[in-house]
C-alpha cells in the first residue's frame, strides 16, 4: 500500500490556518512519492464530548470539495466519531490507525491540535512518537492576520456578526451556502423581482439577518445576485429563516436545481416595511448597490 502524508484536523471552513496544514501535506507527498491526504471526522468532536454540537461553517461535502479543489489533497479519510473513538488512547490512534491502518509516512497537524481520550494527545507528544516510529511530523505554527489568529471560532463570530468581508479574508475564500432550490411564496415575482430560495443545511452558521453583495453559481455559470438572509417580516409574521436570492440577468426556473450562493457584502440589516410598494423601493436600491460593487469587487 501506498504511503501517505497526513494532515490531521476536523478543517471547519477550511480556512487559512487549515490551508497551511494542507500545503504542507501536498508539499512532502510530492517530495516523497506519497498519497496527500486528510484525515478528520464525519461528526465534530464536541458533539460527544460537551454534548453540543457548535455551529459550523461549511457542510461535510463542501469541507472535501474545498480541501481537494483549493490545495490538492488528494484523499480525505473520514471517521466516525463515537463513543468508542472518544475512548481511543493517543497512542493508539497513532499506532492503529496513522500508521498500521493508513500507512502514514509524514503527519502534519497545527500547533494547537489535540486528539485522543481527553485530548490528551498533543503536537510534541506526537512529534516524539513519529521520532520512535521513524516517520516525519511537521507542527504548523499558528496563523494570524495583524493580530488575530485564523480560527474557526473567530470566523463564526464574523458570520454571526454579518462581516462576510472580514470572513472572507480569514478563510481566503467568499462563505458560501449550498443547497437546492425550494418553493418560496413567489412574492418577489409579484413585486417584479424573483428570488430562488434555499435552506440553510442543519447545524450550520447562522448569517447576520439582512441583505448581501452575492455571487450564485448554478448549472456552472456564476451570476452576480443580492442575497436577503432572515425571516421577511414584511410579508410572513412567523416566518423560518430563509436564504433567498435575486440572480441579476437570469430568467428561467431554478425550482429542484443545486445552487451555491457566496457571500461578498452586507449591504444593510434585515427590516419590515410598510407595504409591498416599500419594499420593491428598496429592493431596486438594494440591487443598485450589488451591481456597483460587482463591478470592481467581485472576481
Amino acid at each position: 500500500m501506498q504511503d501517505r502524508v497526513i494532515a490531521l484536523g476536523f478543517f471547519d471552513g477550511v480556512h487559512l490556518g487549515h490551508a497551511a496544514l494542507l500545503r504542507e501535506a501536498v508539499h512532502v507527498a510530492q517530495q516523497t512519492n506519497a498519497i496527500a491526504a486528510a484525515l478528520t471526522f464525519e461528526t465534530h468532536p464536541e458533539m460527544l464530548t460537551v454534548g453540543k454540537m457548535p455551529p459550523l461553517i461549511n457542510t461535510e461535502t463542501q469541507r472535501e470539495q474545498l480541501m481537494t479543489t483549493l490545495y490538492g489533497i488528494q484523499e480525505v479519510i473520514k471517521l466516525p466519531f463515537d463513543d468508542e473513538m472518544r475512548q481511543v488512547p493517543w497512542d493508539i490512534f497513532i499506532e492503529a490507525y496513522l500508521l498500521k491502518r493508513y500507512c502514514a509516512s509524514h503527519i502534519v497537524v497545527g500547533h494547537d491540535f489535540h486528539f485522543g481520550y481527553q485530548g490528551k494527545g498533543t503536537p510534541d507528544k506526537l512529534a516524539a512518537a513519529c521520532v520512535h516510529h521513524g516517520v516525519g511530523c511537521t507542527i504548523i505554527p499558528k496563523v494570524s492576520i495583524g493580530d488575530v489568529q485564523v480560527s474557526a471560532t473567530h470566523i463564526r463570530r464574523l458570520l454571526a456578526a454579518g462581516d462576510v468581508a472580514s470572513a472572507r479574508q480569514f478563510l481566503g475564500y467568499a462563505y458560501t451556502v449550498c443547497g437546492a432550490v425550494v418553493t418560496g411564496q413567489r412574492i418577489g415575482t409579484t413585486i417584479g423581482t424573483p428570488t430562488v430560495n434555499v435552506t440553510l443545511p442543519p447545524y450550520m452558521q447562522e448569517l447576520a439577518h439582512g441583505v448581501y453583495v452575492t455571487q450564485t453559481l448554478t448549472n456552472g455559470v456564476s451570476w452576480p445576485s443580492v442575497t436577503n438572509v432572515g425571516v421577511r417580516p414584511t410579508v410572513e409574521a412567523h416566518g423560518r429563516v430563509v436564504i433567498e436570492t435575486t440572480l441579476l440577468g437570469f430568467t428561467g426556473d431554478l425550482y429542484g436545481n443545486n445552487i451555491e450562493v457566496s457571500f461578498y457584502e452586507f449591504l444593510r440589516p434585515e427590516k419590515r416595511f410598510p407595504d409591498l410598494d416599500a419594499l420593491k423601493t428598496q429592493i431596486a436600491l438594494d440591487i443598485a448597490q450589488a451591481i456597483e460593487y460587482n463591478k470592481s469587487n467581485v472576481q
